[in-house]
């Protein structure tokens, strides 16, 4: 299960960039772009799912090798994963079916670009769920001081991604190897700030913790 908070970040960053920046018409014409912004949704989909089978198997609360949408449902039965966070990756899974097996219909309509804010959100909520699975060690479940669990919660909304770009999405994005960072950064809080979109995630790490230990 290792990096897939890695990954959540990285693909959800790129989008937040890259992606959500872009006019309707610019990502219509930005061909590359557009793409690419299909195969960060693909990933976001699918990573959490590889996750969350290998989450059931350590906790024994089920057996793996079922349909994605069984498999995600048992991971909230068994509070793997929260409730509103499941029902969206399997929406969004319905999404990238209907991408992928009717492209030509969904390239010209532009689905996916209705649902940026959506699927950064998410994106951002997968990483802080996974980096606190990866934080308190599910592949070992060696944690005994119960002391040291967290007793906190993340808010991952508009605002959340306003903070996120204002401190610095981390070194690797401002140092000149992401060219024209400052100005995706510029143009993503400025789109941000107009954006009336009120998806939010409350992620509980305390819980997370305490099923790990």
């Amino acid at each position: 299960m290792q990096g897939v908070a890695w990954a959540m970040e990285h693909y959800s960053t790129h989008l937040l960039l890259d992606i959500y920046p872009l006019s309707r018409e610019d990502y219509r014409i930005q061909s590359v772009r557009r793409r690419a912004s299909y195969d960060y949704f693909i990933q976001i989909v699918e990573e959490p799912y590889r996750a969350a089978e290998f989450i059931i198997k350590v906790l024994k609360v089920g057996i793996i090798g079922m349909t994605y949408k069984r498999t995600l449902l048992l991971a909230k039965d068994a509070g793997i994963l929260p409730a509103d966070v499941v029902d969206s990756l399997i929406y969004f899974r319905d999404l990238r079916n209907k991408i992928v097996h009717d492209n030509p219909k969904a390239n010209e309509s532009l689905l996916l670009y209705n649902e940026l804010f959506n699927l950064i959100t998410l994106g951002f909520a997968l990483y802080e769920i996974f980096s606190a699975y990866e934080r308190c060690k599910i592949e070992s479940f060696k944690r005994k001081d119960m002391r040291s669990i967290p007793d906190r919660k993340v808010v991952v909304n508009k605002t959340y991604l306003l903070e996120w770009l204002q401190t610095g999405p981390g070194s690797i994005w401002s140092d000149g190897f992401y060219d024209g960072y400052e100005e995706s950064k510029r143009k993503a809080i400025s789109k941000l700030r107009t954006d009336n979109n009120a998806t939010t995630y409350i992620i509980d790490i305390g819980a997370i913790y305490r099923r790990c230990a």
